[in-house]
């Protein structure tokens, strides 16, 4: 891997690590991933060591936590999956990095093998692996469902990467978690060599119980539709309905949302209009575009492209391409698509105009 220069920047309360490069991101570039280790009471764990394995569960990547139990992580584009066939639809987001440098953590380069004490942490190539409970992100699961994707399978998924993580009186943790969002950085170069680029994904919290207070597990940051409503849901051509939906996201990093209707019959789509408190609406004029029964309207939120952006017809096109809109497949979150995780179904139903002539009353 050619050598790029590594700058240390805490932008967010994440504390994050970026590595810069001339240009766009080339298909070898390390992503950097961030997130935080906390105990079952939500306090964090410092000085917790943790690694990441790449697609071929080779270690790649190895950190300490800092004492808010923060870390961050350069791994290979491929062990999350970045440069799967189709395309990709991070946020753009303009940095500065002039800014105050605040370093969380520090990376260690791994070639084979990392180790902490009596522990050992180990490349599996040439070793054999002792079985172990590999804790798997319920964000990986179908939206809706209670059935995780086995870790060799989730482990596959876009924003999904394998780490192992272990500290003093904690136990051991082994997991595959997901990027719950991942942009790219652009940021003007000091030395006028043009832009320098860098991608960054946010993880999943990771639970470490002490030795004797439970198993681990993995904390799911929301990025969801709630409260989705239609209202009146019961309708005749003609009449206004509004769709309104709240949607909650992370404080970090901070997020542009577009928000956005679909009626799975017709393939109209309509933009949910932000109302303040994370609430959307948008009031829609039933036309003949509606035909007569039940019409199904799914809402999901993508990424701006920046805090003025509107829609993206690119993007939408791509989640259509996606399926991520079709009602009998389940909704799989993907970070590569900058969508929420999740997609919130309802029912207008629209009557047939009525051909009734009422049979004059006799007096």
């Amino acid at each position: 891997m050619r050598l790029i220069r590594v700058a240390a920047v805490s932008i967010t309360a994440l504390g994050c690590i970026y590595l810069r490069a001339h240009g766009a991101p080339p298909v070898d570039q390390p992503v950097v991933v961030t997130g935080k280790i906390v105990d079952t009471a939500g306090k964090p764990v410092a000085n917790a060591f943790v690694a990441a394995y790449d697609a071929k569960k080779n270690v790649v990547s190895s950190v300490h936590t800092s004492a808010t139990g923060e870390y961050s992580l350069a791994v290979p584009r491929s062990a999350l999956h970045v440069d799967r066939k189709g395309k990709t639809f991070f946020t753009q987001v303009q940095s500065n990095f002039n800014r105050a440098v605040t370093v969380a953590t520090t990376v260690i380069p791994v070639a084979h093998m990392v180790s902490e004490g009596n522990t050992v942490i180990k490349n599996s190539k040439g070793h054999s692996q002792v079985q172990q409970t590999i804790v798997v992100d319920s964000a990986l699961a179908p939206s809706g469902s209670a059935r995780l994707p086995s870790p060799a399978d989730a482990q596959k998924m876009p924003g999904a990467l394998m780490v192992k993580a272990v500290a003093p009186d904690h136990v051991d943790m082994t997991a595959v978690t997901q990027a719950y969002w991942i942009q790219q950085e652009t940021a003007p170069d000091l030395h006028d060599n043009g832009p320098q680029t860098t991608i960054v994904g946010w993880l999943d919290p990771l639970v470490m119980p002490s030795s004797d207070a439970g198993k681990p597990s993995i904390t799911t940051i929301p990025i969801n539709i709630s409260a989705t409503r239609v209202t009146p849901s019961l309708v005749k051509h003609g009449e206004v309905v509004r769709i309104s939906a709240s949607l909650s996201k992370p404080d970090v990093p901070r997020i542009y949302p577009i928000v956005v209707a679909r009626d799975a019959t017709s393939g109209l789509v309509w933009e949910l209009k932000p109302e303040g408190k994370g609430k959307f609406a948008a009031d829609i004029k039933v036309n003949e575009s509606l035909k007569p029964n039940d019409h199904i309207i799914s809402v999901l939120s993508y990424a701006a492209e920046a805090r003025a952006g509107g829609r993206r017809p690119d993007l939408e096109e791509e989640i259509e391409k996606a399926k991520l809109w079709d009602i009998k497949r389940p909704f799989i979150s993907n970070p590569l698509l900058v969508v929420s995780r999740n997609r919130a179904d309802v029912t207008l139903t629209v009557v047939p105009d009525s051909n009734f002539v009422p049979i004059p009353t006799k007096h």
